[in-house]
C-alpha cells in the first residue's frame, strides 16, 4: 500500500512543477513556455513524443547530442507533441526543470561557460522516460 506521505509528495511535486512552468518567466528564470511547435532560425529543435526526444527510442545512447564550444550561445526549443503525456526537460547546470503538457513548447537561450558533458533529460517520470534520459550537451573548451 502506498503511504499517504508519498502520495502527498507526488502531488506537491507535480503542482510545484506546474507552477514553476507557469511562472518561470516572471521569476527571472530563463526560457518561456508557449503553445505550438515552431523552430525559430538558429534554434535546435527537440521534439518530445511517444518515441522520446527526436526519436531517441530508435537511436544509440546518448541521444540527442548537442555539441558546442565554450562561450557559445545555445538556443533550444523543446516541443511536446505527445498527444497524452506531459514531458519534462532539463540540462544539468544550464536549464532548470520544465514540465510541458501536450502541445506546449519551451524555448531557452544560454551561454556555455564551462567545458564538459552535461546530461539532457526529461525531468518528470513519463511512459517513455527510459528513452528521454540520455541526451547530452557537449561543451568543448
Amino acid at each position: 500500500m502506498v503511504s499517504r506521505s508519498l502520495v502527498v509528495s507526488i502531488i506537491a511535486a507535480l503542482a510545484g512543477g506546474t507552477l514553476l512552468t507557469a511562472y518561470a518567466p516572471s521569476l527571472g528564470l530563463s526560457g518561456r513556455v508557449t503553445n505550438g511547435c515552431d523552430r525559430p532560425a538558429g534554434y535546435t529543435l527537440l521534439v518530445a513524443d511517444e518515441n522520446g526526444y527526436n526519436d531517441s527510442m530508435h537511436h544509440s545512447r546518448p541521444w540527442p547530442i548537442i555539441q558546442v564550444s565554450r562561450g557559445e550561445t545555445v538556443k533550444i526549443v523543446v516541443c511536446n507533441l505527445d498527444p497524452v503525456s506531459p514531458h519534462g526537460f532539463e540540462i544539468n547546470n544550464y536549464v532548470n526543470p520544465v514540465q510541458l503538457t501536450a502541445g506546449q513548447s519551451f524555448a531557452t537561450t544560454f551561454v556555455t561557460d564551462r567545458p564538459g558533458n552535461y546530461s539532457m533529460f526529461c525531468s518528470i517520470f513519463c511512459p517513455v522516460h527510459q528513452y528521454m534520459v540520455n541526451g547530452l550537451l557537449v561543451v568543448r573548451a
